[in-house]
């Protein structure tokens, strides 16, 4: 039996990385380094376009013809069948794997299957247009899957609150799925902090493969594709107002609206240097966290600031970004 693992450090795959780890098959990891362009959208993230290759002994050659045609990433290939799609991904390694206890039991079934896929479908298209600033008008709601922002989210906090899980008693795989989702939305602010969303987060932080699977992706990952190839900046504002700043939480950032910004640069090089150039316009101070083993790169830029409270590692907060 063979089970291998697609990623890139800056995809899902972390979702599908600790569900591997849960399940505790052995599973190669391979990283499909993607070649990158000097666009940057409006958090800095660095786009990403489908590599020209030629080699027909590159993985990655195979993996653009084989396993997603779409160069989208994560995807596992299993005894030679490929599976795609994260939620497709977590729900059949839950069933192949039965004797992990993830997969439901015929009570927790109609749960675990409504909120994985409601989790893939209305809160995925939700969060999305939410995030790029589009809302329906009201009589456009009945073309939209997930009708309106805020009653998608009034409605993943009813399925929270629900249960001690969100399938029943237990923790299962749409734990996994559905307490990542909301991490990702906690931490870049595209979700409401909402105190039934961080209960979640920080008992899906609590699972026993959770540390395993976030420190084996960071080892794994970031020497894959070299030593500097995940960069973290978070840009802090020049207001005069020390104050705020120290209130803040240790390994948390506010709200980049009020603080500055948070960028994400791959690789290191020429995307960070424009990172670096593009914070600097508006913001008196920069600091970046590079991955280079285990240790933490740091470049300055301007005047270093008052109080380092708001400066972590990425992810900010394992208690309330619980990605691995």
């Amino acid at each position: 039996m063979t089970l291998k693992f697609y990623t890139n450090p800056n995809s899902r795959g972390r979702i599908v990385r600790w569900m591997l780890e849960e399940v505790g098959q052995p599973y190669e990891t391979v990283v499909i380094d993607y070649q990158k362009t000097s666009a940057f959208d409006e958090w800095g993230g660095a786009a990403l376009e489908r590599p020209v290759l030629s080699d027909p002994n590159d993985e990655r050659v195979r993996f653009f013809t084989q396993v997603n045609p779409m160069g989208k990433v994560p995807a596992i290939v299993h005894d030679g069948r490929a599976v795609t799609e994260s939620a497709a991904i977590i729900a059949y390694l839950a069933e192949t794997f039965r004797e992990a206890g993830l997969a439901p039991t015929p009570e927790e079934r109609a749960d675990y299957y409504r909120w994985m896929f409601f989790a893939a479908g209305p809160i995925e298209q939700a969060v999305t247009n939410h995030r790029a600033k589009f809302v329906p008008a009201p009589e456009q709601e009945f073309f939209f899957g997930y009708g309106s922002y805020e009653r998608t989210l009034h409605e993943l906090e009813r399925a929270v609150q629900a249960h001690p899980f969100i399938a029943g008693d237990r923790f299962t795989a749409v734990d996994i799925y559905v307490g990542s989702h909301i991490g990702w939305g906690l931490g870049l602010q595209t979700l409401e902090p909402r105190q039934a969303f961080s209960r979640l987060c920080r008992k899906t932080g609590k699972q026993r493969r959770f540390q395993t699977g976030r420190d084996q992706g960071r080892r794994i990952d970031s020497a894959s594709c070299g030593p500097c190839r995940i960069a973290f900046a978070y840009a802090l504002s020049g207001a005069e107002n020390t104050d705020s700043r120290k209130s803040a939480p240790r390994g948390r950032l506010k709200h980049p609206s009020k603080h500055g910004i948070r960028t994400m640069a791959t690789p290191l090089r020429r995307d960070l240097m424009r990172a670096l150039q593009m914070v600097g316009l508006h913001h008196q101070t920069a600091w970046f966290y590079a991955a280079i083993g285990k240790r933490p790169l740091k470049v300055a830029r301007g005047v270093a600031p008052r109080s380092r409270n708001l400066l972590s590692e990425f992810p900010m907060s394992t208690s309330a970004f619980p990605q691995v």
